[in-house]
Parts: structure tokens; C-alpha cells; sequence
């Protein structure tokens, strides 16, 4: 802080608490590893349970007590996971001999206790336009909130007003689930490798079509058109401004417009 180029100091509107502590995590993990052939087949599973208790969270408090909000521990996150492995030397002979591997990972979550209203982080994104991960009960911690729906466009009908825009629940960031495949041949001295992973699912922003989604792509027309289409509207419609990607498929794009 600055006055006339002195230096100053400003209290933070953000109050201490004395009685904060750390954040806590309690797993319960359980699983099995088996093995045949001789050890040429090996297969492991393991599921498991996290909780995460005593959120670091801020709290509103009155403005008459010289703060805006405060430091408190609550909250609740519970995440659940499994993972699977399976392990095959379909060759194991003389100076050959191949490996594979094949793995699979899922994960959820979900925030089952908040003890302050819903809210934005305000990391990791771009803004409600793009996308922000948004914390609520009962929905997963990595859920994706954006603007979705718009309640009445502008005079020229091109644009949607921040007043009029309807932030919605669009995706999750977070991938159905995860699987590996490698593969290691060795013939003597020389080894081959190859390792493939596949992610399906989870969202995440297509920032590339929307740079150059302005006259440089294909769609850009259709776009145009749709907006054309749906500005004569006088009722609520739902537009694809930000375009959302699901890592499995070459693009997922939010809803057409539509009453």
C-alpha cells in the first residue's frame, strides 16, 4: 500500500484463528495379489476408502468485527478408488522373453459435509466462462461449473449480458477411469518397450477453438448461424460459448442453443 509513494500497512480483512489445526486423512485400504503359471500370471486388486476431515475452510463473520471472513476447520471429503493390475509373460524361453501389463484406476469423490456456502476456489481456471471447479455438498470436489444458459441476449443479439448469464453443472474433471498397457520384449542383449495409456472420460476447455474460433475454423459459420437462429428468440436459450473437451473423444461440446 501506497500513499504519496510512502510505503503503509493495511490490515488483512481475513481473521486467525487460535484454534485452527491441520487438515486430517483417515484410509481404509483392503486387496489381493494372485499368482499362477509359475508366476507367469499375476493379477492384484485393491479398493479403498479416504476421508478428509477438518477442511481448511474461510467463514463469513459480521463486518463489525473489523473482518470480512475467517480461518475454521469443517467440512467433509470422502474418496473412494480402485485399482486393478493384471501381469502376463505370455513368452519366457531361452534368450526371449515378454512382459505385459495391463492397469486400471478409478477414483470418485464427493463433499458430504460443508459447513459454509457453496463457493469458487478461484484457482485453476479461467473464470465461470471457461469453467472453475465448484466446491457444494453432495456433488464431487472436482465438478465443473460454468456458464451454460443465458435468461435474455443484448440489443444486437450477438452477446449474452454477465447479469443475464446462468451458471449450471456442466462436467467433472475428474475421468470415469485410467487403464495402462506396456508391453517389454527382450531378445538377449536388445529390449523393446511400448507403454499406451487411455484416460476416458473428464472434462477439460478446448482453449485451441476458442482462440481461433473468430473466422479461422470450420464451425466458426455454424456458430454464426445458430446465434442468427436463436438471438430472434425472445425466450431463454442455452448457447455453447466456452467448448468443453472430453479427453476420450476429439471434442464434447456444451448444449446447442435450444428454448
Amino acid at each position: 500500500m501506497f500513499d504519496e509513494g510512502r510505503a503503509g500497512l493495511r490490515a488483512s480483512t481475513i481473521k486467525g484463528f487460535s484454534g485452527i489445526k491441520p487438515e486430517t486423512a483417515t484410509e481404509i485400504e483392503g486387496g489381493f495379489d494372485l499368482q499362477g503359471f509359475g508366476g507367469r500370471a499375476r493379477f492384484s486388486a485393491t479398493q479403498f476408502r479416504k476421508t478428509i476431515t477438518d477442511l481448511l475452510l474461510q467463514a463469513n463473520v459480521a463486518p463489525s468485527t473489523g473482518f470480512a471472513t475467517q480461518f475454521i476447520n469443517g467440512g467433509k471429503i470422502v474418496n473412494n478408488g480402485t485399482e486393478l493390475e493384471l501381469g502376463l509373460t505370455p513368452i519366457q524361453s531361452g534368450r526371449i522373453e515378454w512382459i505385459s501389463n495391463t492397469t486400471f484406476s478409478r477414483f470418485k469423490g464427493k463433499v458430504t459435509e460443508l459447513p459454509v456456502p457453496a463457493f469458487n476456489p478461484g484457482v485453476g481456471s479461467f473464470g465461470t466462462r471457461f469453467g472453475n471447479v465448484f466446491i457444494q455438498k453432495g456433488e464431487s470436489p472436482t465438478v465443473i461449473q460454468a456458464v451454460n444458459s443465458c435468461t435474455a441476449l443484448n440489443a444486437a443479439g450477438t452477446s449474452c449480458p454477465s447479469a443475464n448469464r446462468v451458471l449450471e453443472f456442466v462436467g467433472d474433471a475428474m475421468p470415469d477411469f485410467t487403464m495402462g498397457f506396456s508391453n517389454d520384449l527382450s531378445f538377449g542383449p536388445v529390449r523393446l518397450s511400448s507403454l499406451f495409456d487411455w484416460r476416458k472420460g473428464g472434462d477439460v476447455i478446448n482453449l485451441t477453438n476458442n482462440y481461433f474460433d473468430g473466422g479461422l475454423l470450420a464451425d466458426t459459420a455454424v456458430g454464426n448461424a445458430r446465434a442468427r437462429e436463436f438471438a430472434e428468440l425472445p425466450k431463454i436459450w442455452k448457447y455453447s460459448e466456452p467448448r468443453f473437451q472430453n479427453s476420450s473423444s476429439s471434442r464434447k461440446d456444451l448444449p446447442s442453443p435450444r428454448l
